[in-house]
């Protein structure tokens, strides 16, 4: 009988370069050799491999790779050679990476991406009527643009979830065109017209 845990991640008793991880779980208890969990869908489609994988909530495995589902979602974490190589699977060696989980973005404003060097005042009153302006000059299609190819630089910069502040709703409408990971919330900002000259 097979006493392996449902829904759990197993590690081995020895170090992490023998241990494989799955998503979103954590180890119930210690076997002596790791084994990775299959996913409910059978189909995966993406291995890596690198000379480092980077858990980050365990040590770092020399010679890892990751085997990603047909969903996009990490499948196993784990040394190279114990990491399957599914039929069909596509196989890509990184030879000058270290892989490591998406990185957060918490605070982002992508419907002004493209502004860098636009507004460049130092006094913050100052700095934010220079922005509102350039922001008069867009359309709803430059918006949508601009938070597109925001979400693209922050996946190129290894970002996979962000949390954006925004009032034009391009962002929104952007992460759910090209699927993007994160919340978007509405920024209230009041000038105060009457106390500005």
């Amino acid at each position: 009988q097979d006493e392996r845990p449902a829904c759990h991640a197993v590690l081995s008793c020895q170090r992490a370069g023998g241990a494989l991880l799955r998503q979103g779980h954590r180890a119930a208890r210690v076997l002596p050799d790791p084994f990775a969990i299959p996913t409910r869908r059978s189909a995966l489609s993406l291995r890596l491999s690198a000379p480092w994988v980077l858990p980050i909530d365990a040590p770092a495995i020399a010679n890892g790779a990751v085997l990603v589902d047909d969903r996009a979602r990490i499948a196993v974490v784990g040394p190279d050679h114990a990491v399957p190589r599914p039929a069909g699977a596509e196989l890509r060696h990184l030879a000058d990476a270290a892989l490591l989980p998406g990185l957060v973005n918490t605070h982002t404003h992508l419907e002004l991406t493209g502004f860098a060097g636009m507004a460049e005042e130092a006094d913050f009153w100052e700095w934010i009527k220079h922005v509102i302006a350039l922001k008069a000059t867009r359309t709803d299609e430059d918006f949508f643009n601009a938070a597109s190819r925001g979400i693209r630089e922050c996946w190129a910069a290894g970002v996979t979830t962000i949390c954006d502040m925004g009032n034009t709703g391009s962002v929104i409408a952007a992460m759910h065109e090209l699927r993007a990971n994160g919340i978007a919330q509405h920024e209230a900002f009041d000038m105060h017209a009457e106390e500005t000259p």
